[in-house]
This record gives structure tokens, sequence and C-alpha cells, in this order.
């Protein structure tokens, strides 16, 4: 697992249930200093565990000098095991709120676990520490791959836990998807299922997302298509809608663009004006733009029998974290711009 060839030498894991993952990391990393928690306090913890190994906590306390058992932290809230240590790893396997499977639920708590973890890492100096959340299979909706950029979108399931998303919403990017192999880890049995001690289906296909910090975050109030598309551009110059790039690890976020051709335009030459009209769009959006379609089945008459057509647009940042707020912002001023180059340049074309 290449996410343990990476860490560092302070590491916090998050809610780890009946701590036989910590056990085994402690036994993997004797040297590295190690903070682990779990949700319950000491009593209900040994109740909640009664069945189990009860020599666990023995075993940490008497064998791993450099580990540290804190009980009754809350992962969306644990600055007292934080206010004094600068983390270079944080760990949380596979988060579950304790009920019945939902969806709504599930992704709730997965945000608000990374608004935790940002908050944390923006607390700390250098801002370099990393986040590794792994999950069961299914809940990440990401194919891993060793291809990170390829000309292909990305192929994220929208019926998933969407953590690549709620990542963005507080800065936060992903550098690698893995495969998390539990035989690496002898002793790790997981817990916690339904806040029972029933563990999860932690097998082949279950996946370790490791995310850090962009330095190019910028919240809504901020935003301006100007500023982001130096940001893109100073990264990723040779990205456009003819060349397109795409980050397997990044969100894509998809809005459709009504065009009005005014009458100076027949039927006929609309072809040859959508290649300049697609240049215009590449230069209004700059790399943030990565693909633009006609739906043909959906074109139709304007007022005054003018000739328009939708078009599908995609966006997807790669040093900025985009998330669905920013993407709505970039989009509602790529339309403005837009229309303001129609304008500048007489060319008969409107966004409607």
């Amino acid at each position: 697992m290449h996410f343990l060839k990476t860490l560092g030498s302070n590491i916090l894991i998050l809610g780890d249930g009946n701590l036989t993952f910590s056990l085994s990391l402690s036994r993997i990393f004797p040297d590295k200093y190690i903070i682990a928690t779990v949700y319950e306090e000491e009593s209900e913890w040994r109740k909640k565990y009664a069945d189990f190994d009860a020599d666990v906590l023995d075993k940490i306390k008497n064998e791993c000098k450099n580990t540290k058992v804190v009980f009754k932290v809350d992962a969306l809230d644990f600055e007292k095991v934080s206010t004094k240590t600068e983390f270079t790893d944080i760990i949380f396997n596979f988060p579950h709120y304790g009920g019945k499977t939902n969806l709504r639920k599930c992704r709730l708590l997965l945000r608000k676990i990374f608004e935790s973890v940002a908050r944390n890492l923006m607390a700390s100096e250098p801002r370099s520490s990393r986040f590794h959340v792994t999950l069961a299979p299914g809940q990440s909706g990401i194919e891993a791959t060793d291809l990170i950029y390829t000309n292909v979108p990305p192929k994220h399931n929208k019926d998933s836990w969407q953590p690549l998303e709620l990542a963005s919403e507080f800065g936060m990017v992903a550098t690698s998807v893995e495969r998390f192999d539990s035989y690496k880890f002898p002793e790790y049995s997981s817990s916690g299922y339904k806040n029972t001690q029933r563990g999860f289906i932690n097998g082949k296909n279950s996946q370790t997302i490791t995310f850090e910090l962009s330095g190019y975050f910028i919240d809504v109030e901020r935003f301006s298509l100007e500023r982001v598309k130096f940001i893109e551009s100073s990264f990723v110059p040779s990205r456009t809608i003819d060349h397109p790039v795409f980050h397997q690890f990044r969100p894509v976020f998809q809005y459709h663009i009504s065009i009005i051709f005014g009458s100076s335009h027949n039927w006929q030459d609309i072809e040859k004006t959508e290649g300049h009209l697609f240049s215009l769009m590449g230069h209004c959006a700059g790399p943030l733009l990565v693909s633009v379609c006609e739906l043909a089945d959906r074109r139709c008459t304007a007022p005054g029998d003018l000739h328009n057509r939708i078009y599908c647009v995609k966006y997807q940042g790669i040093v900025l974290p985009l998330c669905r707020t920013l993407g709505n912002a970039l989009h509602d001023e790529f339309c403005s711009h837009l229309n303001r180059y129609f304008e500048e340049g007489n060319y008969d074309l409107r966004v409607s």
C-alpha cells in the first residue's frame, strides 16, 4: 500500500473501534508516534467489546511505547488531541454514522469529517499533512487507476458517498486512490457496523483515498473567473477543449447552456459558426472548460424563428478544488462573460 510508505512521524487514528488497527500499525511502525482514538468512554468501550480480545488495550500499553490511546474522541471535533501535536497523517477507516445505511446521512457524516479534518490541517504549519480515509466497496464511487491524467472523463459513480466532491468543499484534493489490503494488518479486525462489534466488508474492493490541502482554495465570496483561469493556466497551460486532459481523482461538473443564433445565421452556416463559438467558450473559461458538445435531440427554435441550440459543458479543476458551489459560480460567470464577448464582437449570438 503506497500510503504506508509515505506515513510521517506523527499519526492520529480516528474512530478505531476495537483498537486492533492501532495495535497492528503500532507493531509495523514501532518508532512512530501514534495517537489512537475511540468514540466511547473507556468503561463503555470495555463493555461494548467484552466478547472481543480484551487484551488489545493491554497489548498497546505494554508493547507499543510510542502509542497513546485516548477515549471519548469525536472525529467531528477532535481538537482535544490535536492542539498540542501537529500530525503528519490522520487515518480514519470505514466511517459510519451507526444506523441502517442511508446515503444522505452517510454523505452528511463524511462532509462533517472533512470539515473537521480540514480545520485541523489548516491550523498546522506547514500545511503538508495528509488525510487517509478508507471506504467500503462501492462507497467511494471512484475507479482506482495508475493513470491519473487521461483524455477520457473519469467515471465517478454518483450513487456513492461522493468523497471527492465533499472534500473539495473544504479545499482538499485527492492525491491517490488505492486498494485497502487488510492482510497487511494481521491484528486488524474492523468493527462498528451499525454501532456493533460486527465488521465491515473490507475485502479487496475497499479503497483508501489520500487527501491533502490544496494551496489554491477559494471560497465563493472571493471567486472570480479570471482569477481561477490564471491559477489553472499556470498549472495546465495546454489544456483545451480540443486537447482535453482529465484528472481521474477530481470531480467533473456538467451544465447545459442555451445559445440563440441571431437572424444573420442560417442553418447551413451554423456548423461553421460553432467552431468559432467553441473557441470563444474556451477563451472565456480557459482550462477549466474540458468538454463542449451539442445535445442534437434538443434543437429548437426561439421566438422570431431563430435557431436555438443546447450545449453540454463540463468543468474540472486540477489545482483548484472545484466543488458544486464554485461550479455554479463558475458557470454563471462564464455565461455572463460569454454574452459580453458576443456583444463586443457583434457575433449575433446570445446566451438565453
